[in-house]
Formats: C-alpha cells, structure tokens, sequence
C-alpha cells in the first residue's frame, strides 16, 4: 500500500506539503511524477493485477481522480512528462508474470488530459527502460536507461545505454543526438530522477 506525501506548488506558486492515505498497491520501482498546473499525475504499476495505471491528484483539493485506463501492458521504469496539454508514456519493462521478469519495450502512449483520452505515438529508437526524460522546449529528451544487450546468450540480459534520443509531438518524429560522454553519466542522471521522485513521494 502507498502511503504517500506529496509536494506541489499550489496557484501561487506556494509549496504545500499534502499527506494522502492512498489505497492503491504500486511497485515501487514503477513510479514516475509529472506535474501539470494544480494537478499531479502518479503513473505506476499494480503488483497484484500486473496493469500500468496513471492516477491524478488534486493538490487544491487534495484528492485522488481516476482517469482513462492506460491502454498498455504493466511496466516498470517507464516515465510519464507533459508537453501542452499531453502526458507522454515512454519505454519501460513489459512485467507478465512477476515484478521481476521484465521486458523492454520502445512504445510511446499519449494521454490528452482535456479529452480523458489514450493515443498510440511513434515509438523510440531503443526499447528501453529505468532511463530519464525531461522536456525542454516542446522537445522530450530520453537519456541512457538499460536496453538489451545483444551481445549476451541470455535473451533477457541488458546493459546501460549512454544514447540520447529526442521527440517531436508536432512532427511524431525521433532523432538521435550524441552519446552521453560516458555511461556512467547515465547513472548520475538516474540518481538525479530518483531524487526528484523521492522528493515528493516519501
């Protein structure tokens, strides 16, 4: 069960620190935060139904809204940004029969928060997951994130990826920019994710 305290900045730009009893059973290592004016948007994943979910909470009001059913398989280490009036679902970790046993895939959802609506997107370059993705201009930027390794026997094994894919909502459209410089750049970048989940899911 997550028991969660949230952070959002409130129509003043104020912080407010909200406690939630929250009865929803999420895997941990499934979560990722956008915020988009008052509201918050919890994507996760059901431990016990193995189903993506992407819940809504109102800061101003302090309670949880349901929304339209993520028209995806349950997955781990996907991310959720905003861009307009758009939430945009990347990658992660297919789970079918348990939470460890993963599969990476590249789909892209897109939830329209003003129509309550689901719509498939280009998919990413890489079928990947546990990466990081910001927005920055209109644009999404997914970096690094684990990606399978073709080099290796085990159909399952994967490795870090240093890759930085960009994505285009107007053209639905990627790109490929320079590597990372290093790998282990990837792994900063994730620490820094976690913190800013941490942050405000405690």
């Amino acid at each position: 069960m997550l028991i969660s305290t949230l952070v959002s900045g409130g129509a003043e730009g104020n912080m407010t620190s909200v406690t939630t009893n929250v009865a929803h059973k999420f895997e941990i290592g499934s979560l990722s935060l956008t915020q988009v004016g008052d509201f918050l948007f919890l994507l996760g994943m059901d431990v016990d139904t193995l189903t993506s979910e992407l819940l809504r909470f109102d800061a101003v009001r302090a309670r949880w809204t349901d929304v339209a059913p993520v028209p995806r398989e349950g997955t781990i280490g996907s991310t959720a940004v905003h861009v307009d009036k758009n939430i945009l679902v990347t990658g992660g970790g297919i789970v079918r029969r348990r939470v460890d046993h993963w599969t990476p895939t590249a789909e892209m959802h897109m939830y329209g928060i003003l129509g309550d609506n689901w719509s498939r997107k280009s998919s990413c370059p890489d079928a990947v997951f546990y990466h990081c993705a910001c927005v920055r201009e209109g644009l999404v930027y997914v970096a690094g994130g684990y990606v399978p390794d073709p080099e290796s026997a085990e159909s399952s094994a994967v490795r870090v990826s240093a890759s930085l894919r960009v994505f285009d909502l107007e053209r639905d459209e990627w790109t490929q920019r320079a590597d990372l410089l290093q790998v282990c750049c990837v792994l900063l970048l994730q620490l820094r994710m976690f913190g800013c989940i941490a942050g405000r899911i405690l």
